[in-house]
C-alpha cells in the first residue's frame, strides 16, 4: 500500500504558491528559533540572555503585528507569576527538607546502615519482617539467614 494511491479531496490539494504563502506566515517562529540558537551558538549571549532577547522579540512582534492585546499581556504576566510562585514553593520545601535531614542526623544513620551492609550484614531480618506480612513465605534464598 502506498499513501499516494489514496484519493485526495480537492479541498486538500495545494499548489506550490499556497504552500509558499503558508510558509511565509511561519517566519516569526523561524526568526525566534534563529535568534535563540544562533545567539547562543554564536557566542552573542548566554541561555538566560537568549530568553530575555526572545521575550523582547515576541513582545515587539506581537505589538507591531497587533496580535498582542493589553489584556492578554496582563494575563500572561499573571500566569507567569503563578508558575514562578509554584516553583519557589517547591524550592522552599526542598530547602526545609534538606535542613530537617541535616539537623536530625538521618544522613549519619543511613551511612552507618549502608556501611553495615558492606561489612557482612546478614539479610535474614528481611525474612522476619516479611513473615509478618506473608505467613507462608520461606527464606530458602539465604541459607545463613535466621528465618521465621
Amino acid at each position: 500500500m502506498k499513501p499516494s494511491d489514496a484519493p485526495v479531496p480537492d479541498e486538500l490539494r495545494y499548489t506550490f504558491k499556497d504552500k509558499f504563502k503558508a510558509g511565509l506566515k511561519g517566519w516569526p517562529a523561524l526568526a525566534l528559533m534563529t535568534i535563540i540558537i544562533g545567539g547562543i551558538y554564536g557566542g552573542i549571549f548566554t541561555a538566560t540572555e537568549a530568553a530575555a532577547v526572545s521575550l523582547a522579540f515576541v513582545i515587539i512582534f506581537g505589538v507591531v503585528s497587533r496580535r498582542l492585546k493589553w489584556a492578554d499581556f496582563l494575563s500572561s504576566l499573571k500566569e507567569t507569576a503563578y508558575q514562578t510562585a509554584a516553583l519557589f514553593f517547591i524550592a522552599i520545601g526542598a530547602k526545609i527538607f534538606v535542613s530537617f535531614v541535616s539537623l536530625t542526623g538521618v544522613t549519619g544513620a543511613f551511612v552507618a546502615f549502608v556501611a553495615g551492609l558492606a561489612s557482612g550484614w546478614n539479610p535474614g531480618w528481611c525474612c522476619s519482617l516479611s513473615s509478618s506480612c506473608m505467613s507462608d513465605w520461606e527464606c530458602s534464598w539465604t541459607p545463613s539467614a535466621p528465618c521465621c
